[in-house]
């Protein structure tokens, strides 16, 4: 009676709220409506409404500060990006939205996490003690201390103490869009739900599948990222704090499914000494991905039979992120050739 009573009352006001709309009401128990169409119905009224909100110029401050103490920089999207999907009052189609304003943003604890992950990624790579040693203490003094990492706080331990806790010296601010954020649909489709749930045996071909849809940022959208300096940091590990989120963003990619290859950014100022060669990217994912699987054999074997041509620096690190984004694993006689390539150029190879 009361979702009834609740009902009427919306339907008499528009609501223009997209982040009220996609977390506090949704509407798809419409009458004479299949509930995956009332979904999708729901998922693109909220999607049109997000479109409508456009950005003004410098709407967000870009400084604040002196670049020695805050870094501005700007990355475009090379993938659909899904942030906070589970947030919303639909079943894993939420969006993270702007309270206010509606328009999609990533937090800053987002940011502070996947720069993180990046650091630790670059510390259990690296080989040299005394490097790997300056890399932890430089994770603990940016990120805090306890890490929250098993591996990583009992190599700290030893030299910074069980019982001392750090504050973390640097600040990872939301990212917004500089400009109009576009959202579009995405869809899931769930084969054999009835053999999932364990109400039969066997995965049969003449199932419907289940169509799951939701909300995601559109490729393309560019975002900026602001990185604060606090008090006593070095500009070392500031540059590191920096670095390691530039990496985390290009390579491991933010928000849900990036293994399947959502949430990457491009960097357009980081291209003045290495580009990446996008036709050769595009060209790799349309040939050896298939329904978000990479066809690893297929690879290796044009790879060793010389069909896939890398010639060039801007090859090079497309194919080290090519592999590295779709977690493509390797192994055999060309592995030496694909790890010397990644300690090239600083990237890191990730083997599920």
């Amino acid at each position: 009676m009361y979702r009834t009573r609740l009902q009427s009352i919306c339907a008499n006001f528009a609501i223009q709220s997209p982040s009220l709309r996609i977390t506090k009401f949704a509407n798809i128990s419409q009458k004479g409506v299949d509930e995956d169409d009332a979904k999708k119905g729901e998922i693109s009224l909220i999607v049109n409404n997000i479109n409508q909100y456009q950005l003004p110029d410098n709407a967000w401050r870009e400084d604040f500060g002196d670049e020695a103490r805050c870094k501005v920089f700007k990355a475009r999207l090379g993938a659909r990006l899904i942030v906070n999907s589970a947030g919303g009052v639909l079943e894993n189609a939420g969006l993270c939205l702007h309270r206010n304003f509606g328009f999609p943003f990533i937090p800053g604890s987002a940011i502070k996490g996947i720069a993180r992950h990046a650091g630790w990624c670059d510390w259990n790579d690296e080989e040299d003690d005394t490097e790997k040693g300056r890399k932890a203490l430089a994770i603990a003094e940016i990120f805090g201390y306890p890490t929250n990492d098993d591996c990583l706080d009992m190599y700290l331990g030893k030299a910074i103490g069980k019982e001392v806790k750090k504050t973390g010296k640097v600040c990872f601010f939301e990212a917004f869009p500089t400009g109009r954020a576009e959202t579009e649909i995405d869809i899931l489709n769930v084969h054999h739900r009835k053999y999932y749930a364990g109400n039969i045996d066997a995965a049969l071909d003449n199932e419907n599948p289940n169509l799951c849809y939701f909300p995601t940022v559109k490729a393309g959208t560019e975002f900026c990222f602001r990185v604060l300096r606090l008090k006593n940091l070095s500009d070392e590990n500031f540059n590191l704090a920096v670095k390691w989120l530039k990496a985390g963003l290009s390579i491991n990619g933010i928000g849900a499914k990036t293994a399947a290859g959502y949430g990457w950014f491009d960097i357009p100022e980081d291209k003045t000494d290495i580009s990446i060669d996008e036709s050769f990217l595009k060209d790799l994912g349309d040939t050896y991905l298939k329904e978000g699987k990479p066809r690893t054999e297929a690879l290796k074997k044009d790879y060793k039979k010389g069909k896939i041509i890398i010639d060039t620096d801007e090859r090079k690190r497309a194919f080290c992120q090519f592999l590295s984004r779709y977690k493509i694993k390797i192994g055999g006689e060309w592995q030496d050739g694909i790890n010397r390539m990644f300690k090239e150029f600083g990237e890191r190879y990730e083997d599920d």
